[in-house]
């Protein structure tokens, strides 16, 4: 019970709240060896437009589990708020450059200038002895170092 209140004293705290891991590489039995690539994306949904983004996301989601190379992600949200970010864990860079220029994700690449309101991004590679998967801290860090510019405004 008081690991719920302080997460939701935490949630309360910075108005976001971010999924567990899923993917293949985090259902039981999994078998991972390093290093991997780590890719943070950081959006805003355009007004109007939740439910596009939301059909998007699904149809990405679903490529994503069924793409070679892809090991897992999780997504957060701030609360009240059209802001969204999504953190993916891939083998190498060629599969995730694969999944980025094909299918679902290039289709809402496509939408994107309707759908979000812009997008910023960080890539790195996980070593073998670093944290595994990252944390949010650790990626929200990576994209304010490589990507610091904000392209809307609030």
């Amino acid at each position: 019970m008081r690991f719920l209140q302080l997460s939701l004293f935490l949630i309360a705290l910075n108005g976001c709240i971010a999924a567990p891991f899923e993917g293949p590489g985090f259902e039981d039995g999994a078998v991972l060896e390093g290093p991997f690539l780590a890719a943070i994306t950081h959006t805003r949904i355009a007004r109007g437009e939740t439910s596009a983004f939301s059909d998007h996301l699904k149809a990405i989601k679903l490529q994503q589990d069924s793409h070679e190379g892809f090991i897992g992600r999780s997504l957060r949200t701030r609360l009240t708020s059209r802001t969204r970010w999504t953190l993916t864990l891939w083998q190498d860079e060629d599969s995730m450059m694969r999944f980025v220029t094909e299918g679902a994700h290039l289709e809402a690449i496509a939408e994107s200038a309707t759908v979000i309101d812009g997008v910023r991004s960080a890539i790195w590679t996980i070593e073998d002895d670093e944290e595994f998967p990252p944390s949010w801290t650790d990626a929200m860090d990576r994209l304010e170092h490589q990507s610091p510019e904000v392209p809307w405004q609030d």
